[in-house]
């Protein structure tokens, strides 16, 4: 436990000590906060009680909130695989191992800390889309939903959501080693390969029963709104309910840290 508590110290001192994790909170904090205000003015101009297409329940003030969560996970990913693949970068992952001792505190220690950094994160990232919409909402006299239980709920698991995507970052991270190769692989396949094949599930239901437990949808079905399942044709084909989302999550983040440990973790530095 000793040893685990000094990874845990060390970990934290090297998140402060470095700019990574607070540029990257402020890009994503920014891209959120534009988008979901952005997102509020069309949706409450077109769908509020004096809008063209007046809607009511609180469907889309849920899904621009959710935007922290369905479009800035990315963020989260980055940092976590981040906290690894620049430690074999910089060469500093021998002299951690040596302080330490063992290797296996320190993998726990980086799935704890990014984990939390990941939270925090999705408060960020929540607190943005919420504030940058809110008055949008409010303004065009639609209901925001803050008096609902359902959408307190849907806060807390999106938090818990990034919190899961950062953990998911570790073991990637810890898989690729590459920091340039992390990013590329968590890029291409969180803004490209996923987006398309879960709009091509929205139009055949056999592609969606394999789509559906993607990571970005199962985070998606876990949060329980998001923007990709209301754009896309018949609301993204079949999703998971919101315990099995979480499950789905929850799975990825185990997988990839085991099969890093199992592989490339205990492997020699070179």
């Amino acid at each position: 436990m000793s040893r685990f508590m000094d990874a845990v110290r060390a970990e934290w001192l090297k998140v402060f000590t470095t700019r990574s994790w607070w540029v990257l909170g402020l890009v994503m904090v920014l891209y959120i906060g534009f988008t979901a205000a952005l997102m509020a003015l069309l949706t409450s101009s077109l769908f509020g009680p004096s809008g063209d297409m007046p809607l009511e329940g609180t469907g889309l003030t849920t899904m621009v909130y959710s935007l922290g969560t369905a479009m800035g996970y990315v963020f989260p990913v980055l940092i976590g695989a981040l906290s690894v693949t620049a430690e074999y970068r910089h060469n500093t992952i021998t002299p951690t191992f040596v302080s330490v001792g063992q290797r296996g505190p320190v993998l726990t220690a980086k799935v704890a800390v990014q984990g939390t950094l990941g939270l925090l994160y999705g408060i960020a990232a929540l607190l943005s889309a919420v504030l940058a919409s809110v008055f949008f909402f409010m303004g065009q006299g639609m209901s925001t939903g803050l008096a609902e239980s359902g959408t307190w709920m849907m806060f807390l698991r999106s938090v818990i959501a990034m919190g899961l995507w950062a953990v998911v970052g570790v073991g990637l991270g810890a898989l690729i080693r590459s920091q340039a190769g992390a990013i590329v692989v968590v890029l291409v396949f969180t803004q490209f390969i996923e987006p398309l094949a879960r709009m091509a599930g929205g139009f055949n239901d056999t592609i969606s029963q394999v789509t559906k437990f993607l990571p970005g949808s199962a985070s998606d079905a876990f949060v329980g709104s998001s923007i990709y399942s209301e754009i896309t044709v018949g609301g993204a084909g079949q999703t998971l309910l919101w315990w099995q989302g979480g499950l789905v999550m929850a799975g990825y983040g185990v997988v990839v840290v085991v099969a890093a440990w199992l592989t490339r973790w205990r492997a020699d530095v070179s």
